[in-house]
């Protein structure tokens, strides 16, 4: 699991736009080899990051995320309470949490 303080995100955080983009660098670089299985013979990263530059010359970033999810007659409150946190995830890098 990587652990989170909501009080360590960058206060210029503005926007979930923002927020998501953050969080696919975090986890692209505390857990770059966690994978999962999400079919027969299909396995990917829980967290995929690709920069790119799409066809009119601008750059974009395409987030892709895979997480374990717990059953859901086990989980009370919000979907998001039943993700199965990254086993073997590491601290968010400093430079992620400096201004």
């Amino acid at each position: 699991m990587t652990i989170l303080n909501l009080a360590a995100i960058l206060n210029g955080m503005g926007s979930v736009e923002e927020l998501a983009t953050w969080c696919g660098m975090v986890l692209r670089e505390t857990a770059p080899t966690q994978a999962i299985s999400e079919a027969v013979n299909v396995v990917n990263f829980q967290s995929d990051l690709q920069e790119a530059v799409n066809p009119d010359g601008k750059p974009i970033i395409v987030l892709r995320f895979v997480f374990k999810q717990l059953p859901p007659s086990s989980v009370t409150g919000k979907p998001w309470n039943a993700t199965v946190p990254i086993p073997r995830s590491a601290e968010i890098p400093c430079y992620y949490l400096s201004n």
